[in-house]
């Protein structure tokens, strides 16, 4: 059990510390999640609260596994202003600076978006000394699709990936969760896995 302490948004609407350490240890979790937006003005004020996360998880051994997110204006905006909308930015500068601001503040595990191409996130991976984890990304038309991106990502020197809608949003739950597995655990790639996993087409 990984407790997620903080929801956000990308526009800053949401932005709020819901969970503590010490609830955790009680909930008897294995380790911390906290979210962050960054870029714009606001980047230092949510880099703080994952850094405020990591030190209180330090006093009970847990780990902390940073979901941090770069952000640009999708609106007409000013920059640095995300009132008018914000989108999450996979450019590989972005995201190494994403990874690097996590890393700093504490994390254990980083966790963002993937920059969309092997060479550019080997990079990006090469100069974290903690894992790093791919989002799992919208929900795609085909899990082909997402498997692939994961396979890539692995293959860049991603330690794995977290999963929600492609698992959760799949007509054959399980199935999708185990060629995720094998994707990431067994390195097959994604018809492989999906043919592993006793994937049925809908």
């Amino acid at each position: 059990l990984i407790l997620q302490t903080v929801i956000a948004r990308p526009d800053d609407t949401a932005w709020e510390q819901i969970a503590t350490a010490g609830e955790a240890v009680r909930l008897g979790a294995d380790g911390l999640a906290g979210a962050a937006f960054i870029r714009g003005n606001t980047e230092a004020a949510h880099l703080r609260m994952v850094a405020d996360l990591a030190r209180e998880a330090a006093d009970y051994d847990l780990p902390v596994f940073v979901h941090i997110y770069p952000r640009r204006a999708s609106g007409s905006g000013t920059v640095g202003d995300f009132s008018d909308g914000a989108v999450i930015s996979t450019a590989p500068e972005d995201i190494a600076w994403a990874v690097r601001c996590a890393l700093e503040v504490g994390a254990d595990v980083v966790k963002v978006p993937y920059s969309g191409d092997v060479a550019s996130f080997r990079d990006i991976v090469y100069e974290c000394s903690v894992p790093v984890v791919i989002a799992g990304g919208l929900q795609q038309s085909s899990l082909v699709g997402a498997l692939a991106m994961t396979r890539d990502a692995v293959r860049a020197g991603a330690k794995g990936a977290t999963v929600g809608r492609n698992i959760w949003g799949s007509p054959h739950i399980t199935a999708a969760l185990l060629a995720f597995k094998a994707v990431i655990h067994e390195g097959l790639d994604p018809e492989e896995a999906l043919g592993a996993a006793g994937w049925e087409r809908p």
